[in-house]
């Protein structure tokens, strides 16, 4: 099936009769199957993210050089004690325990210095309490290549243990521009 997109304008001869239509048309069969393609992908990206065991969050590069946290699935509310309200927009030292902010500071500019994923242990104390976890912070470059990093964290949920093996989780995958965040 192929799809055109047609632009035109009814002709009409003097006396008023209608003659036809004059105008342009063109093939966007692939434009259409590409933008088909495309939802179809954001679609599966969102049932990963939104309904994961696993809370994940991405962390958005600002104009300024700050970390923000750009979004965060309900899994992730959970875990942090936070809603999404409480921390999108927001640097982790303006949302997070100092050490906790700190820390993850430190990783995040590891993460981007090495432009390759950071994965590391680590105990915190946040709102919903002490979280012993594995965290696996990974560069997304857009197509401007502009980084953002999406981080992954699991801890105590239905689908792993507070200590993850990194590679136990292998089958749970997201389309993204150059990796996929495992944890």
């Amino acid at each position: 099936r192929r799809t055109f997109l047609a632009t035109g304008e009814p002709v009409f001869a003097e006396g008023g009769e209608f003659l036809g239509y004059r105008g342009i048309g063109r093939d966007v069969t692939g434009q259409r199957r590409a933008e088909d393609a495309l939802r179809e992908s954001e679609a599966r990206y969102a049932s990963v993210f939104h309904s994961g065991a696993a809370g994940i969050f991405t962390v958005a590069v600002a104009e300024d050089g700050e970390f923000r946290f750009e979004e965060m699935n309900s899994a992730a509310e959970i875990l942090m004690g936070l809603g999404a309200d409480d921390i999108i927009g927001k640097t982790p030292q303006q949302t997070l325990p100092p050490r906790a902010a700190a820390s993850g500071y430190q990783r995040l500019q590891e993460c981007l210095a090495r432009d390759a994923p950071v994965t590391f242990e680590e105990d915190v104390q946040l709102a919903s309490g002490e979280r012993s976890a594995l965290y696996t912070f990974v560069p997304i470059h857009d197509a401007a290549g502009k980084v953002r990093v999406d981080r992954q964290r699991c801890n105590s949920c239905g689908a792993c243990p507070p200590v993850c093996d990194p590679h136990a989780l292998e089958l749970v995958g997201r389309e993204v521009t150059v990796g996929d965040v495992l944890d």
